[in-house]
Order: C-alpha cells, then sequence, then structure tokens
C-alpha cells in the first residue's frame, strides 16, 4: 500500500475513499452518493461524514491564546498549517487573528495604519516564512492579502520585494 500524504489533497482523499468504500468500481462511482455527483473526493468523504473538523486546531490555538506570545502563536499556527492540514485554516485564521496580529498592531497603530493594515502584515510574514519552507497560505478567500511594496512592510517581514 502506498503513503499519501494529507497535505496531497485529492489524491489523499481519493486513496482515502479506496480503502473506507467498498466496492468502487469507478471515478464516477467514488464521486456519486446518492444518485448525486460530488465535485470532489474530498466533497464525498465528507458527505459520508467521514471527515473531521478542526474543532482540535481551533482548541489548542485557543489554549495558545491564554499564555503564549504572539510570535508563538504565529508559529503554531504555521506548524498547523505545515503538519496537521487543517480542513479550514482560513476560519482558524479569522478565529484568531487578532491575537496573531497583536504585536504588528502595536507597531502600527503609532502611523495611523488600520487594523486591517496590521492582519495584511501577519499574513505577509506568515507567507514568507512558510514560502522558506516551500508552503504558503493558500487561502480561498485572502481579502487582506496585498503585495508587500513599502520599505517599513518589507523591514516588518524581513523580504526584499
Amino acid at each position: 500500500m502506498y503513503f499519501v500524504h494529507p497535505t496531497a489533497g485529492e489524491r489523499f482523499f481519493l486513496r482515502l475513499l479506496l480503502i473506507v468504500v467498498p466496492g468502487m468500481t469507478s471515478f464516477k462511482h467514488l464521486w456519486t452518493i446518492d444518485d448525486t455527483k460530488r465535485p470532489t473526493f474530498q466533497a464525498t468523504y465528507e458527505t459520508l461524514g467521514l471527515l473531521q473538523d478542526d474543532a482540535k486546531w481551533d482548541t489548542r490555538m485557543r489554549e495558545a491564546c491564554i499564555d503564549q506570545n504572539t510570535k508563538r502563536l504565529n508559529n503554531l499556527f504555521m506548524t498547523l498549517l505545515l503538519l496537521c492540514s487543517p480542513l479550514n485554516p482560513e476560519a482558524l485564521w479569522e478565529n484568531y487573528r487578532d491575537d496573531m496580529s497583536h504585536n504588528t498592531w502595536h507597531r502600527r497603530i503609532t502611523n495611523g495604519s488600520t487594523v486591517e493594515d496590521a492582519y495584511n502584515d501577519t499574513l505577509l510574514f506568515l507567507e514568507a516564512k512558510l514560502t522558506l519552507m516551500n508552503k504558503g497560505l493558500h487561502f480561498k478567500n485572502a481579502t487582506h492579502f496585498v503585495a508587500c511594496k513599502n520599505a517599513a512592510c518589507q523591514s516588518l517581514i524581513g523580504c526584499g520585494a
């Protein structure tokens, strides 16, 4: 049997379906549950009720917010993205972005910046760190993510855009 890492996306869910659901004879059969075709293997797996949620990662982030500093919280978030493959990293970001952007917000408030600027700087910082590990945020709805063009931003995250 071959190993497929959870970060492999659809290949990972295809492998799981082939293991868990007996009698599959075609891709069409894999995608169809109760005569309804699902768009992806992940959607099929989720429809079958086999997919866990991100509750344990949410709990860990919430606990870390109580006794960890911003840097450690950001490192935990990056570790979750790199090693744990949360189903909805955007939701984790939305839930904990205030805590994760706390230091950035304090630095930016003296310049008359907004909270959105602090969120953006934090996302850029996370993206830069993940890029060093050949990963990225890959948020589906990255509404606050803009290019790092000004010198203050570049020095903050250590990039040379």
